[in-house]
């Protein structure tokens, strides 16, 4: 008990669904570097916040069969979510914020995965999925300052509608390639940064025995392809 009432005070702060319902708002109304410093710094801090717990919990014994399912659940829906929720979107803030959501529900599959994978039975591949964890926030932490910084920087030509994208690879040839590069990432397409990013996190969920979950987060990661490309298609 004392476990899931602390992990839904964190998913509230990291925005995943089903308490994420401030995000898209919050994002919209504040100011866009503020909302890169709730998209990022936050994000970082609260989920090394719940590492550190659950691999702490996994010395008892009863915690992967007590917790797992409801992380586990809470990764799903948070992809789900946040890519369909992305998908409606036409607003740039907004859609980043759903983002936001749907990135956070594929790092809550490293932590389910880590749950799974308890620190007494196997501390090398705790390890490795530990590590799978930092890499996918870091590149997820790079992507979204550069996004919002693109975004900050254009101030009224940038924020609001995606229609106001609308031809900026002839206004601004360097910023539409470096969001262009930003938005491939974010999607995973391979040779990014973002691809390396969700292999190992798919790839250790896989190796941890949660096969269904691995593939519900490669179908919301196919989903994403649809609203991170239509920014690219916009601006070229």
């Amino acid at each position: 008990i004392g476990f899931v009432l602390v992990f839904v005070g964190l998913a509230f702060k990291l925005s995943l669904a089903p308490f994420h319902m401030w995000a898209p708002d919050v994002y919209e109304g504040a100011p866009t570097i503020s909302a890169m410093f709730i998209a990022t710094a936050s994000k970082v801090a609260a989920f090394a916040f719940l590492i550190h717990l659950v691999e702490a919990m996994s010395f008892w014994k009863h915690f992967p069969s007590a917790s797992g399912f409801v992380i586990g659940s809470v990764a799903v829906i948070s992809m789900l979510w946040g890519n369909l929720g992305a998908l409606v979107q036409t607003n740039i803030t907004r859609l980043l914020a759903y983002s936001s959501i749907a990135h956070g529900g594929y790092m809550a599959v490293g932590v389910a995965t880590l749950v799974s994978r308890p620190v007494f039975a196997d501390a090398f591949r705790t390890a490795e999925v530990r590590n799978a964890i930092i890499l996918y926030l870091f590149v997820y932490t790079v992507m979204n300052i550069v996004a919002f910084g693109i975004v900050a920087y254009l101030g009224r030509e940038g924020e609001g509608e995606i229609r106001n994208w609308r031809g900026l690879s002839q206004r601004r040839p360097g910023l539409a390639a470096a969001m262009a590069v930003t938005m491939i990432s974010l999607t995973g397409v391979p040779l990014t940064a973002g691809f390396a990013g969700k292999f190992y996190i798919f790839k250790e969920a896989i190796a941890g025995g949660l096969v269904p979950v691995a593939v519900v987060a490669m179908i919301a990661s196919a989903i994403s392809a649809f609203y991170y490309l239509r920014v690219v298609v916009a601006m070229y």
